[in-house]
């Protein structure tokens, strides 16, 4: 499911930028930054947390 997210909210990404006619480079770069630092921060996070639980087990 990760994956099918992030590509979706890619396409999505992309299709403003042409609704809106806006076809810089420099600012789609810095917003496709902006989306990989997010989904970083959240699916990091579980899989720490995720690392976190399997350690209370033992």
């Amino acid at each position: 499911m990760m994956y099918k997210e992030m590509y979706w909210a890619s396409e999505g990404c992309l299709w403003e930028y042409i609704q809106r006619g806006c076809m810089s480079v420099d600012a789609m770069e810095k917003d496709f930054r902006k989306l990989l630092a997010f989904w970083k921060s959240i699916y990091l996070r579980k899989k720490r947390e995720e690392t976190r639980d399997d350690r209370k087990d033992i």
